[in-house]
């Protein structure tokens, strides 16, 4: 998905969650047609550490690094391409490597309603995230296509989003990492 845009260097636990990595990438591809035409395809790479961290209640460090690519097709449609990877190294040394959406995903022009409020509809189409211990098993992997809709208010503030289609081996619609899995790796079980 599009936890890709904008500074991630804020809390963590926002770029851990699809909701508002995904409204960061959103709001930065709503922009005007002409406005993302002009500048043509980009490219944001991105490195940065965060320590302490906390993952799946196991405290550590996570390196992240995001290489994405934006580009704009017919209709105003933004796409962004590119893996978004977060490596978490727990305390007791036990770590994970996280990819999250190293799919496509396709970013429709925001639709505006009277009442000033809006909506963006997105599909997601690939890897959705995948977990694999460090040196060891895979722990989580989630791929297919997922539909979903971000709702704004009249302010231009989240309100909510939407899953509204899953398909293929999609077992898991929110982007972030299945603590039902990695906790228990980490915690060393």
């Amino acid at each position: 998905m599009i936890r890709r845009h904008g500074p991630l260097g804020g809390p963590p636990a926002a770029a851990r969650t699809r909701t508002l990595a995904l409204l960061a990438g959103a709001a930065a591809l709503a922009l005007s047609g002409s406005a993302i035409a002009a500048a043509g395809v980009s490219r944001q790479v991105q490195k940065h550490t965060v320590s302490p961290d906390t993952l799946c209640g196991v405290t550590g460090t996570s390196e992240w690094e995001i290489a994405l690519t934006d580009s704009q097709a017919g209709n105003d449609i933004g796409v962004v391409a590119g893996p978004v990877v977060q490596t978490f190294v727990a305390g007791s040394g036990r770590g994970v490597k996280i990819s999250y959406d190293e799919g496509v995903v396709r970013i429709a022009p925001a639709v505006y309603n009277p009442d000033g409020s809006s909506s963006i509809t997105v599909v997601e189409a690939g890897l959705n995230v995948k977990a694999q211990a460090l040196g060891g098993p895979l722990l989580e992997q989630s791929t297919g296509r997922l539909t979903y809709t971000y709702y704004f208010d009249s302010n231009g503030d989240f309100v909510s989003i939407a899953i509204d289609s899953a398909s293929g081996p999609e077992n898991n619609v929110t982007g972030a990492p299945d603590c039902g899995a990695i906790g228990p790796y980490l915690a060393g079980g």
